[in-house]
């Protein structure tokens, strides 16, 4: 599958989206269907989206920016975009122009442990628990 949605820990407190090119809206739809469907009951969780095994984005790209929009959960916290070098800014900004709420916290990082780093910071400062 060119977009596997997993736990990155037992805890099930970071979700990861791993993009291995060639990827399709299609597979956007799919990925982000199984994200909700296992984190719907969770009361806080943090996203890692890896695009490092990626070197472009899908042709019609822009027509899942609204569905994406839609099934954004509230208890999501953290969302960090690692990978895709130049193709990140073109991204994001795609999605600013269409849906400017849908990356409100959206951060960047080069690699996964920059990403974790990112989370941990944020989960410091703002949640009592961690």
């Amino acid at each position: 599958m060119p977009i596997c949605v997993r736990w990155y820990d037992p805890e099930e407190t970071i979700q990861v989206f791993e993009v291995v090119a060639p990827w399709s809206v299609d597979d956007i739809y799919s990925a982000v269907d199984k994200g909700y469907q296992m984190s719907q009951h969770k009361p806080y969780f943090d996203i890692i989206y890896d695009l490092r095994r990626s070197q472009s984005i899908p042709t019609n790209f822009r027509s899942s920016i609204s569905y994406m929009s839609r099934m954004k959960q509230p208890q999501v916290g953290m969302r960090v975009v690692i990978g895709m070098g130049r193709l990140i800014p073109l991204i994001l900004a795609l999605v600013r122009a269409l849906k400017p709420d849908l990356i409100a916290g959206i951060h960047t990082a080069d690699t996964p442990e920059d990403s974790l780093t990112i989370i941990q910071g944020y989960r410091k400062e703002h949640l009592k628990d961690y």
